[in-house]
């Protein structure tokens, strides 16, 4: 008809086949658009992506946005069993391949909406809620279903300044985390201690969840001393670094998806770094005051080979807390293979040892001393020519 018209009022005589060309070329890409709008719209209903309907976690809100004359409704779903069949009258809907009785149903025609709805008393709460679009406030219509979980109920986050040896897995389980199969993955350094997380996460085949330790971006975490707001983005490492030395409460939540609750907040205070511990250098009698509770590692012309070694573990025999110059490791090996510091090394090279309490459980290893490691000053006497230690 619309093209009919357009014909009807085209004047005929020269350039009329040409005028109608471009009107019907015109014609036909407003149909097209219209189309395209329409079809547009149509599948937005049926998508659980849907601009019209979102539920926002972060928000604890719904958040509608209507065309004009469209009508939203929504309500709580409760799937039935059995070969139940839709009965719109018992508000019995098939939603996909699923029925579903909906209940607490709201209609909401678009110059109703006021685009946002409060759902915080809902918060942590597992439901299901049920929406469609149509064009009647007097007849519900159900196109998509959302299942909202509740956060996860097994996340743990939990502090230790050095990491957990093999022989501990049997302990970590039983203690911490109930019995429950861990693979033992953490954030953190030997120098600021390390930050363990335990969540739930399905399996690929979509089983009951298993317990096991986290690190991504399905964990937030705040100071607990910060601004409303103040989620930072998950670099807790670097973090960690900035809070040595004053330490810090630090608040946990583990996010599962766009369609679960947040996990319940978890606070971990993070101690702060203790002072540097007290060591001395005797270089007449070439030895050095260590505690059993140190450790340290030897710097060769500011190269370091050895790592931290434990006074504890690697000189179990120390007497008096003192320990010679030259049964200090001053390399140590991937594969355990050990250097002792010599005389030779003293003379010939720039030789210092770090120094620092060890890790324990809730504390992160002290700040660090550094000392020289020197020989007696040798002199010449005039009347021997020997040299002599002073």
């Amino acid at each position: 008809m619309f093209l009919g018209l357009l014909v009807f009022s085209l004047p005929k005589g020269d350039g009329y086949m040409k005028r109608f060309s471009v009107l019907l070329v015109l014609a036909i890409l407003v149909l097209a658009g219209m189309f395209s709008v329409k079809k547009a719209r149509a599948s937005s209903y049926g998508s659980g992506e849907s601009k019209q309907f979102e539920f926002n976690i972060e928000d604890a809100a719904i958040y509608i946005n209507l065309g004009k004359g469209e009508v939203m409704h929504f309500g709580f779903a409760k799937e039935q069993k059995g070969g139940a069949k839709e009965n719109p009258k018992k508000n019995v809907y098939q939603i996909g391949e699923k029925v579903y009785k909906v209940s607490s149903i709201v209609s909401i025609p678009s110059y109703e909406n006021l685009g946002w709805y409060d759902m915080s008393y809902l918060k942590g709460k597992d439901f299901t809620i049920a929406y469609g679009v149509n064009y009647s406030v007097n007849t519900p219509y159900f196109s998509e279903v959302i299942h909202i979980r509740p956060g996860d109920k097994k996340f743990k986050v939990f502090y230790r300044g050095a990491q957990y040896k093999d022989n501990d897995e049997v302990k970590i389980s039983r203690s911490v985390f109930t019995g429950a199969q861990v693979n033992r993955v953490m954030v953190g350094t030997p120098d600021t201690g390390y930050f363990y997380f335990v969540g739930e996460i399905k399996d690929a085949d979509g089983d009951e969840p298993d317990v096991q330790l986290l690190y991504g971006a399905d964990v937030i975490y705040r100071r607990e001393a910060a601004l409303s707001g103040g989620d930072y983005a998950f670099a807790l490492e670097g973090e960690m670094r900035h809070m040595q030395l004053n330490g810090s409460t630090l608040i946990f939540q583990k996010i599962r998806d766009k369609d679960s609750w947040y996990s319940k907040e978890i606070k971990v205070k993070y101690q702060r770094q203790l002072s540097a511990p007290t060591a001395k250098v005797n270089e007449k009698k070439e030895i050095i005051s260590l505690s059993p509770k140190l450790e340290y590692r030897i710097f060769i012309d500011g190269i370091e080979e050895s790592g931290w070694i434990s006074v504890k573990d690697e000189h179990p025999d120390i007497k008096g807390q003192q320990l010679s110059y030259y049964d200090l490791i001053a390399k140590k090996t991937a594969d355990g293979k050990k250097t002792l510091l010599t005389k030779d090394m003293i003379k010939a090279y720039n030789v210092t040892i770090e120094v620092r309490a060890a890790a324990k459980a809730k504390t992160q290893p002290s700040k660090s001393k550094l000392l020289e490691i020197t020989l007696p000053v040798e002199e010449e006497t005039e009347e021997t020519g020997q040299k002599t230690n002073q």
